[in-house]
C-alpha cells in the first residue's frame, strides 16, 4: 500500500517538476530513486545546479506527500527528505571531484536513498 502511495506521489511530483526520464523511483525497503545526469555537464555551474534540483525532487518524491499529517509525521518526512538530499549531494560531490581529478565517470546516474 505504501509503495502504491509512493509511486502515485512520485508520478504527480515528477510530471509537475522534472522530466520523468531523469528520475525513476524504485519502491524497495528503503525506497530509492535513480537520478540521471546523462544529459548534464555536471562540471558546469548550470549542470551542477540542475543535478542538485533533481536530487531535491527525488528526495521529495521519496519522502514528502501533500497529505494533512500530524506534526510528528511531518517531522519524520522532513528528516527523511534531508537525509535523502544529503545522500544525493554526497554522491554528486564525489562524482564531480573524481571527474575533476581526471577519472572517467563510471555511471551517468546516482541512487538517492531515503533513510
Amino acid at each position: 500500500m505504501k509503495s502504491t502511495f509512493i509511486i502515485a506521489g512520485a508520478a504527480a511530483l515528477l510530471s509537475a517538476t522534472v522530466n520523468a526520464q531523469q528520475i525513476t523511483v524504485i519502491a524497495d525497503a528503503p525506497p530509492t530513486a535513480r537520478v540521471s545526469f546523462a544529459d548534464l555537464d555536471v562540471f558546469s555551474d548550470a549542470g551542477h545546479a540542475r543535478l542538485e534540483q533533481r536530487v531535491r525532487a527525488a528526495a521529495g518524491t521519496l519522502c514528502l506527500e501533500n497529505n494533512v499529517d500530524s506534526i510528528e509525521t511531518k517531522m519524520a518526512r522532513r528528516e527523511c527528505y534531508n537525509s535523502a538530499v544529503a545522500d544525493g549531494y554526497r554522491q554528486m560531490n564525489s562524482i564531480i571531484a573524481s571527474g575533476k581529478s581526471g577519472a572517467s565517470l563510471a555511471a551517468a546516474s546516482l541512487i538517492v536513498r531515503a533513510h
